[in-house]
């Protein structure tokens, strides 16, 4: 379980990767882009909230606010981020990371289930 501090981090980082990830695709104009956007998109939340008060304090305009269902599968990937990296001597495999989190099956629902 993450500290208040830390889950207002990860949202912040949430925000900043989904809304830089979707200003990527943006630039490209193929149907794999535009599929991605729209699943970028269904993690943004549209209206401003309170719970994330790092991402309103430093929100210049431009930031993303990110839906739950968005934070629940970073907090899944943060897990298997850290369980991965747990060792003393760590590699960062993020083919692995992903691997499990693609896999994971709360991840798959909050995927499927809305709009994700």
């Amino acid at each position: 379980m993450l500290s208040e501090r830390q889950k207002a981090g990860l949202q912040f980082l949430g925000g900043y990767v989904l809304q830089n990830l979707h200003k990527k695709h943006a630039r490209k104009n193929s149907p794999e882009s535009q599929q991605a956007m729209a699943i970028l998109k269904a993690g943004k939340l549209e209206d401003s909230c309170d719970s994330q008060k790092l991402v309103t304090c430093l929100n210049r305009g431009g930031l993303w606010h990110i839906t739950k269902q968005a934070e629940n599968i970073f907090l899944k990937t943060e897990h298997y981020f850290r369980q991965l990296t747990s060792k003393v001597n760590i590699t960062v495999n993020i083919k692995e990371i992903t691997q499990k989190s693609f896999s994971d099956s709360n991840v798959l629902s909050k995927f499927s289930g809305h709009g994700l």
